[in-house]
Protein backbone atom coordinates (compact mmCIF):
# COMPACT_ATOMS: atom_id res chain seq x y z
CA UNK A 1 0.00 0.00 0.00
CA UNK A 2 1.42 3.46 -0.85
CA UNK A 3 2.46 5.63 2.02
CA UNK A 4 0.03 8.33 3.17
CA UNK A 5 0.66 11.56 5.05
CA UNK A 6 -2.41 11.13 7.24
CA UNK A 7 -3.68 8.07 9.11
CA UNK A 8 -5.96 5.93 6.99
CA UNK A 9 -9.15 6.81 8.90
CA UNK A 10 -8.42 10.51 8.48
CA UNK A 11 -7.76 10.00 4.77
CA UNK A 12 -11.05 8.11 4.43
CA UNK A 13 -12.95 10.94 6.15
CA UNK A 14 -11.34 13.68 4.03
CA UNK A 15 -11.81 11.67 0.83
CA UNK A 16 -15.45 11.00 1.57
CA UNK A 17 -16.16 14.64 2.40
CA UNK A 18 -14.31 15.78 -0.69
CA UNK A 19 -16.56 13.69 -2.96
CA UNK A 20 -19.63 15.68 -1.88
CA UNK A 21 -18.11 19.18 -1.91
CA UNK A 22 -19.14 21.69 -4.52
CA UNK A 23 -16.62 22.83 -7.11
CA UNK A 24 -15.88 26.21 -5.50
CA UNK A 25 -15.25 24.77 -2.01
CA UNK A 26 -11.69 24.23 -0.76
CA UNK A 27 -10.52 21.76 1.88
CA UNK A 28 -8.53 23.22 4.72
CA UNK A 29 -5.09 21.55 5.07
CA UNK A 30 -4.62 21.18 8.84
CA UNK A 31 -1.19 19.57 8.56
CA UNK A 32 1.12 19.49 5.57
CA UNK A 33 1.15 18.14 2.05
CA UNK A 34 -1.60 16.37 0.15
CA UNK A 35 -2.63 12.78 -0.42
CA UNK A 36 -0.48 11.16 -3.12
CA UNK A 37 -2.20 10.50 -6.46
CA UNK A 38 -1.34 6.77 -6.27
CA UNK A 39 -3.14 6.50 -2.96
CA UNK A 40 -6.15 8.34 -4.37
CA UNK A 41 -6.45 5.76 -7.18
CA UNK A 42 -5.96 2.89 -4.73
CA UNK A 43 -8.54 4.27 -2.32
CA UNK A 44 -11.08 4.81 -5.13
CA UNK A 45 -10.88 1.09 -5.96
CA UNK A 46 -10.94 -0.07 -2.36
CA UNK A 47 -14.00 2.00 -1.59
CA UNK A 48 -16.05 -0.46 -3.64
CA UNK A 49 -14.77 -3.35 -1.53
CA UNK A 50 -15.12 -1.82 1.92
CA UNK A 51 -18.39 -0.25 2.96
CA UNK A 52 -18.28 3.49 2.62
CA UNK A 53 -19.16 5.65 5.61
CA UNK A 54 -22.72 6.84 5.65
CA UNK A 55 -23.16 9.62 3.15
CA UNK A 56 -23.80 13.06 4.59
CA UNK A 57 -27.36 14.23 4.35
CA UNK A 58 -28.22 16.19 1.23
CA UNK A 59 -29.08 19.82 1.57
CA UNK A 60 -32.78 20.38 2.37
CA UNK A 61 -33.66 22.11 -0.91
CA UNK A 62 -31.81 19.44 -2.92
CA UNK A 63 -33.55 16.63 -1.00
CA UNK A 64 -36.93 18.35 -1.49
CA UNK A 65 -36.32 18.71 -5.21
CA UNK A 66 -35.21 15.06 -5.51
CA UNK A 67 -38.29 13.77 -3.66
CA UNK A 68 -40.61 15.98 -5.69
CA UNK A 69 -39.04 14.88 -8.97
CA UNK A 70 -39.28 11.21 -7.97
CA UNK A 71 -42.98 11.58 -7.07
CA UNK A 72 -43.62 13.42 -10.32
CA UNK A 73 -42.02 10.65 -12.39
CA UNK A 74 -43.99 7.99 -10.53
CA UNK A 75 -47.24 9.86 -11.14
CA UNK A 76 -46.41 10.41 -14.83
CA UNK A 77 -45.84 6.67 -15.23
CA UNK A 78 -49.19 5.90 -13.56
CA UNK A 79 -50.95 8.57 -15.62
CA UNK A 80 -49.57 7.06 -18.83
CA UNK A 81 -50.89 3.66 -17.78
CA UNK A 82 -54.29 5.17 -16.96
CA UNK A 83 -54.53 6.89 -20.34
CA UNK A 84 -53.57 3.69 -22.16
CA UNK A 85 -56.21 1.65 -20.32
CA UNK A 86 -58.92 4.29 -20.81
CA UNK A 87 -58.07 4.57 -24.52
CA UNK A 88 -58.45 0.79 -24.96
CA UNK A 89 -61.83 0.78 -23.19
CA UNK A 90 -63.08 3.71 -25.28
CA UNK A 91 -61.98 1.92 -28.49
CA UNK A 92 -63.90 -1.20 -27.39
CA UNK A 93 -67.05 0.86 -26.78
CA UNK A 94 -66.73 2.55 -30.20
CA UNK A 95 -66.33 -0.85 -31.89
CA UNK A 96 -69.40 -2.26 -30.13
CA UNK A 97 -71.49 0.79 -31.10
CA UNK A 98 -70.31 0.53 -34.71
CA UNK A 99 -71.14 -3.20 -34.86
CA UNK A 100 -74.58 -2.52 -33.38
CA UNK A 101 -75.18 0.20 -36.00
CA UNK A 102 -74.24 -2.17 -38.84
CA UNK A 103 -76.46 -4.95 -37.47
CA UNK A 104 -79.40 -2.55 -37.09
CA UNK A 105 -78.95 -1.40 -40.70
CA UNK A 106 -78.89 -4.99 -41.95
CA UNK A 107 -81.98 -5.91 -39.92
CA UNK A 108 -83.84 -2.85 -41.19
CA UNK A 109 -83.03 -3.78 -44.81
CA UNK A 110 -84.24 -7.36 -44.25
CA UNK A 111 -87.52 -6.12 -42.79
CA UNK A 112 -88.10 -3.80 -45.73
CA UNK A 113 -87.52 -6.68 -48.17
CA UNK A 114 -90.02 -8.92 -46.35
CA UNK A 115 -92.56 -6.08 -46.25
CA UNK A 116 -92.24 -5.52 -50.02
CA UNK A 117 -92.70 -9.24 -50.73
CA UNK A 118 -95.71 -9.36 -48.43
CA UNK A 119 -97.28 -6.36 -50.16
CA UNK A 120 -96.69 -7.93 -53.60
CA UNK A 121 -98.44 -11.14 -52.46
CA UNK A 122 -101.38 -9.16 -51.16
CA UNK A 123 -101.69 -7.33 -54.48
CA UNK A 124 -101.62 -10.56 -56.50
CA UNK A 125 -104.18 -12.25 -54.26
CA UNK A 126 -106.50 -9.26 -54.54
CA UNK A 127 -106.30 -9.38 -58.33
CA UNK A 128 -107.04 -13.11 -58.33
CA UNK A 129 -110.03 -12.67 -56.05
CA UNK A 130 -111.48 -10.11 -58.44
CA UNK A 131 -110.93 -12.48 -61.38
CA UNK A 132 -112.50 -15.40 -59.50
CA UNK A 133 -115.59 -13.36 -58.71
CA UNK A 134 -116.14 -12.62 -62.44
CA UNK A 135 -119.61 -14.05 -63.39
CA UNK A 136 -118.52 -15.41 -66.80
CA UNK A 137 -118.77 -19.23 -66.80
CA UNK A 138 -117.46 -20.42 -70.15
CA UNK A 139 -115.31 -23.53 -70.26
CA UNK A 140 -112.26 -21.44 -70.85
CA UNK A 141 -113.19 -19.20 -67.98
CA UNK A 142 -113.82 -22.21 -65.76
CA UNK A 143 -110.31 -23.48 -66.37
CA UNK A 144 -108.94 -20.03 -65.75
CA UNK A 145 -110.93 -19.74 -62.56
CA UNK A 146 -109.75 -23.17 -61.44
CA UNK A 147 -106.16 -22.18 -62.06
CA UNK A 148 -106.69 -18.87 -60.30
CA UNK A 149 -108.20 -20.60 -57.27
CA UNK A 150 -105.24 -22.94 -57.09
CA UNK A 151 -102.86 -20.03 -57.32
CA UNK A 152 -104.85 -18.18 -54.66
CA UNK A 153 -104.37 -21.12 -52.34
CA UNK A 154 -100.69 -21.32 -53.20
CA UNK A 155 -100.17 -17.59 -52.72
CA UNK A 156 -102.20 -17.69 -49.55
CA UNK A 157 -99.83 -20.34 -48.22
CA UNK A 158 -96.82 -18.28 -49.34
CA UNK A 159 -98.33 -15.25 -47.70
CA UNK A 160 -98.75 -17.06 -44.38
CA UNK A 161 -95.21 -18.32 -44.72
CA UNK A 162 -94.00 -14.79 -45.40
CA UNK A 163 -95.91 -13.58 -42.33
CA UNK A 164 -94.22 -16.23 -40.21
CA UNK A 165 -90.82 -15.28 -41.58
CA UNK A 166 -91.54 -11.62 -40.94
CA UNK A 167 -92.64 -12.37 -37.38
CA UNK A 168 -89.50 -14.44 -36.80
CA UNK A 169 -87.34 -11.66 -38.24
CA UNK A 170 -88.95 -9.10 -35.92
CA UNK A 171 -88.46 -11.41 -32.95
CA UNK A 172 -84.82 -11.97 -33.88
CA UNK A 173 -84.31 -8.24 -34.33
CA UNK A 174 -85.83 -7.50 -30.92
CA UNK A 175 -83.70 -10.18 -29.27
CA UNK A 176 -80.50 -8.96 -30.97
CA UNK A 177 -81.27 -5.37 -30.03
CA UNK A 178 -81.89 -6.38 -26.42
CA UNK A 179 -78.66 -8.39 -26.25
CA UNK A 180 -76.63 -5.58 -27.85
CA UNK A 181 -78.13 -3.05 -25.47
CA UNK A 182 -77.37 -5.23 -22.46
CA UNK A 183 -73.81 -5.87 -23.66
CA UNK A 184 -73.22 -2.14 -24.28
CA UNK A 185 -74.56 -1.35 -20.79
CA UNK A 186 -72.24 -3.96 -19.22
CA UNK A 187 -69.29 -2.61 -21.15
CA UNK A 188 -70.08 0.96 -20.09
CA UNK A 189 -70.42 -0.20 -16.48
CA UNK A 190 -67.05 -1.98 -16.60
CA UNK A 191 -65.53 1.12 -18.18
CA UNK A 192 -66.92 3.39 -15.40
CA UNK A 193 -65.74 0.97 -12.70
CA UNK A 194 -62.27 0.72 -14.24
CA UNK A 195 -61.92 4.49 -14.52
CA UNK A 196 -63.06 4.91 -10.90
CA UNK A 197 -60.50 2.34 -9.69
CA UNK A 198 -57.70 3.92 -11.70
CA UNK A 199 -58.49 7.40 -10.37
CA UNK A 200 -58.42 6.15 -6.78
CA UNK A 201 -54.88 4.77 -7.16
Amino acid sequence: MPKATFPEEKVRQIWHQYRFLEQQNQVRDLFTGEVESNYTAWYGKRVWVDQEPEQPAKRPHVQQFTNGARKQWVWLAKEKGYKTTISKLEDQIKKVKFDCSLQATEDKGENKRLARENEALRSQIQKMKIAVENPARSEKDEKRISNLRRKVNDYGFDMEKAKDELAKAWAKLAKNAEERTRFAQQLNQRYDERVTILRKK
